[in-house]
């Protein structure tokens, strides 16, 4: 048996251990991608809004609970290692009444009484937990598309699928200027994200390539990447690049630029600033292969596609003519780049209606309430209290 699955099966056995403890009525557990982050976070803090904290347990699995400030009934739990730090988490697991989770890993919900809500990654995250199917009571949906999509995936019951839209996107209707944080020069330029998929991450690589990388797929040399940096300070561009959280940082060759800024989550999360504040302020977007572009969508502007790696890119996408999917510029070299930012810059964007077409498609509420939606439900499911 392979070390991980012996873990697992243990992890397993510690958790049904822990069933000789009644389920805390007022304990929910929340889980992101290893920080305190994506939908469960935009929850989570909805719900801080509230009061919640004053009279539940707010519990967060994590990778480095030391990096958090202590507040009122939250309680930050290593999520992976340490044994201590194992049963601690396994109990909460074990006796909270509600689960919610943007990113699984190995959580299992086993017990009666208990509800786990699956708030899923991405706007059109069509693959389940294991196997295609998807272990949550519960798995929130943007809009139609996702819904018929997963169907498969909770074994055609469609009363486990919620549409109710995923709480990060409300972040993208409450306006915060969050740019002169990352920028204390910033006067008003355009400000241009970019936001690829990861390409090599811990313990497999998605693309051959892994010299001189620099997360700009169309950039191929140090040259080239001060090149496009000259560019965008002589036409008053900042160009934001976030890094993935699961890119392997050692592989990206980074040097000190003007109007490149390069950010992890753990630079967002040292300045106070949530990615979906940053996604809000940006005048257009640049990715590849990532679906952020589905939730950009949103904001109703121009999208820039760098596709220098399609060739090499062994993922595999969502779509089976990805290319179609695509509504923005597609990008192939640095010089189609700059062509597309001076363009946009001037004020020009072809891909309106196709956005918007597609935008209908996957999201059937575009109001920025999808907290509101999801806490109404489980108030009327009596899963939490009023």
């Amino acid at each position: 048996m392979e070390k991980s699955s012996l873990f697992h099966r243990i992890n397993e056995w510690i958790i049904k251990l822990f069933y000789i403890f009644p389920i805390n009525k007022k304990c929910i557990v929340f889980r992101g991608d290893g920080g305190l982050g994506d939908n469960a976070k935009a929850f989570f803090d909805y719900l801080l809004t509230l009061g919640y904290n004053q009279t539940y347990k707010m519990v967060w699995l994590v990778d480095k609970p030391e990096s958090y400030s202590s507040m009122n009934n939250v309680k930050f739990v290593r999520g992976r290692k340490g044994c201590l730090a194992a049963l601690i988490r396994d109990y909460y697991i074990a006796t909270a009444r509600c689960i919610i989770y943007s990113h699984k890993g190995w959580l299992k919900k086993n017990r009666k009484g208990q509800v786990s809500i699956h708030t899923t990654h991405s706007a059109y995250q069509l693959k389940g937990d294991q196997g295609g199917k998807f272990e949550a009571d519960y798995v929130l949906c943007c809009g139609k598309r996702a819904f018929e999509e997963r169907l498969s995936g909770v074994n055609g019951d469609k009363s486990r699928l919620l549409v109710l839209g995923m709480p990060r996107l409300d972040l993208l209707y409450r306006h915060r200027n969050c740019v002169p944080t990352l920028y204390p020069d910033y006067n008003g330029e355009m400000l241009v994200l970019s936001m690829e998929t990861f390409k090599q991450t811990y313990g497999w690589k998605d693309s051959s390539s892994t010299n001189d990388i620099f997360a700009i797929n169309v950039v191929h040399t140090k040259d080239e990447l001060v090149e496009l940096d000259d560019f965008l300070n002589e036409n008053k561009i900042i160009m934001v690049v976030k890094i993935h959280p699961l890119q392997d940082l050692s592989f990206l060759n980074l040097i000190p630029l003007k109007n490149i800024i390069y950010l992890t989550n753990d630079n967002l999360f040292n300045r106070g600033i949530d990615l979906y504040e940053l996604i809000e302020n940006a005048n257009m977007l640049l990715t590849d292969y990532s679906s952020v572009f589905y939730d950009y969508l949103l904001l109703d502007r121009p999208i820039g596609f760098m596709l220098g790696d399609m060739q090499d890119y062994s993922r595999g996408f969502l779509s089976d003519n990805p290319l179609e999917e695509m509504t923005g510029e597609k990008i192939w070299t640095v010089s189609d780049l700059k062509d597309y930012l001076i363009y946009v810059k001037n004020g020009g964007d072809n891909y309106h209606e196709k956005r918007k077409a597609l935008r209908d498609e996957v999201f059937s509420f575009q109001d920025g309430n999808n907290c509101k939606r999801l806490y109404d439900w489980m108030k009327n499911e009596q899963i939490i209290d009023c």
